[in-house]
């Protein structure tokens, strides 16, 4: 996702023998690198659903789960900031074709205080760089 002075990157790829899904993210606003972090998402068989686990680079954490419904995947999770307040919220992914997605957090709070729910954000999958561009790269060519 790209704003005005705000681009958010996120990676995904399978783990643990494909077991899990970690998602890595960068948050970088006017150029500076703000917040970074991971995600695992992974099959919890005796609730029979998934289970997500977040770690930010401020020292804040979260778990929840994650559903199917229609034509969304609903995460709900709840944690605890880096300042120690309790959070909780609610995020939306909807598909829109295999390279783009939607993303907004509602029913988002923090210490007990409600805040808005956010815009919502188109997210595009960004392609790899071909394989020669990396080599003229390395080559300094």
């Amino acid at each position: 996702d790209e704003g005005d002075d705000s681009v958010v990157m996120f990676s995904c790829q399978a783990v643990d023998g494909g077991n899990y899904l970690e998602r890595k993210f960068t948050v970088h606003i006017a150029g500076q690198e703000r917040m970074s972090g991971t995600q695992r998402i992974g099959w919890d068989p005796v609730a029979g659903k998934f289970r997500v686990w977040l770690f930010d680079s401020e020292g804040g954490y979260a778990d929840g789960t994650m559903r199917h419904d229609g034509e969304h995947w609903i995460m709900r999770m709840s944690g605890i900031t880096a300042d120690g307040e309790s959070a909780q919220g609610t995020s939306i992914y909807t598909r829109v074709n295999g390279h783009t997605m939607t993303w907004q957090t509602v029913d988002h709070e923090i210490a007990g205080e409600a805040l808005p729910d956010s815009e919502e954000v188109t997210i595009v999958r960004q392609a790899p760089q071909p394989k020669i561009a990396e080599q003229l790269k390395l080559s300094g060519e």
